[in-house]
Order: C-alpha cells, then structure tokens, then sequence
C-alpha cells in the first residue's frame, strides 16, 4: 500500500506519470500478495489518474473494480470512495442521472457509518448535479450543507470549495436567467416597434 501512496503523492503534486508508475508498482503488488485493501488502493490511484486526464471510461473502469472490492471485502470507506468518485466522473461527462445514482450511495453510506472525511466533497458533487438536472434550490441547499460541514470541521480547504462551488453556480444562473429577461425585453420591444408600424 505504501507504493500506492508514494504514487498517490506524485498525483498531489501534478506528476500523472510518476503516479501512474507507482500505482501500477501498488497494483503489482496487490496482485502478488493477494491483499484486497492495497489492490484496491492501487487501483483507486489508477482511476484517479484517469479521472484527471479526462479518460474517463478508464477511470470508471477500476473505479467500478474499486466498488466492487469493497463490497467483496464488506468495507464501507471503500465503497463509498468508489462511489463518490464515480458520481463525480459522471457528472464531469455530463451524465447526471448515473452520477445522482452513485453520489446519493456515497451520500447514504456516509450516513449510516458516520464517515464525514470527505462529505463537504460529496455535498458539492451533490450540489453540482442538482444544478445540472435544473433543480436550483436543491442545488444551491447541498452547496449550503457543504458551507456549514466546512464550518463545523473548520476545514479552510472544504470552505473554499464550497463557497467557490456556490459563487460559480449562482453566476452560471444569473447569466442564464439575466439572458432569458434579456430575450423577453427584446421581443417585447420588437412587438412594440411593430404594433406602431
């Protein structure tokens, strides 16, 4: 496992190529003494890489491995890493209802085990998808849960996500709805112009 993080590191620093070269090192390894924990590692670091080349039927492929490990080993950290992940991969290939379907297992696994490590992260993908589906206030509410988790771990790294996530989606819907009044305007007056024709 300690190759896999090593590999893990390098991705923190930006070195995909490096990380890729220890994970599969961890991946090796994982084989060669059968630990399903270390395979699984190796193989999340793999799919990461994946996720952050934007290859992204890759990245759901050992993610989906990941999942499946962790149901075969019955470890709830596990399977809701794979599936945080997985939402956050569908939601990157604009495909909101799978990634709704996996994000929202991640979201109840959290629950039931009391596993918050990365919830705020879950809120937001949460957050991201509900804007997709077009279900603003929801999305703008998981945005708010992720702000409060933030404040509640104190976790300067999770508020600014969160207040970032917010900031860009409620531009995003302003641009969207200052357009549609825009559009509105326009053929008001285009009618007025005419009706004095």
């Amino acid at each position: 496992m300690a190759t896999s993080t090593i590999g893990f590191c390098y991705r923190g620093l930006g070195n995909t190529t490096r990380s890729l070269e220890y994970s599969i090192k961890g991946f090796e390894i994982g084989i060669e003494t059968g630990n399903e924990i270390s395979l699984a590692v190796a193989k999340a670091i793999l799919a990461h890489c994946y996720k952050d080349t934007r290859e992204y039927q890759q990245s759901i492929k050992y993610y989906l491995a990941v999942l499946e490990i962790g149901e075969r080993v019955k470890n709830e950290k596990i399977k809701s890493m794979a599936c945080q992940n997985l939402g956050e991969v569908y939601l990157s290939m604009n495909k909101p209802d799978s990634a709704l379907m996996y994000e929202q297992k991640d979201f109840e696994i959290c629950k039931r085990i009391g596993f918050y490590d990365d919830f705020g992260y879950t809120l937001l993908t949460l957050g991201g998808i509900h804007g997709k589906m077009g279900n603003t206030a929801l999305a703008v509410s998981y945005f708010d849960m992720a702000i409060e988790d933030g404040l509640k771990r104190n976790s300067v790294k999770q508020l600014n996500w969160a207040y970032t996530a917010k900031a860009e989606f409620l531009l995003q819907s302003f641009k969207e709805i200052h357009l549609y009044f825009m559009q509105k305007s326009f053929i008001c007056y285009c009618k007025h112009r005419l009706y004095k024709l």
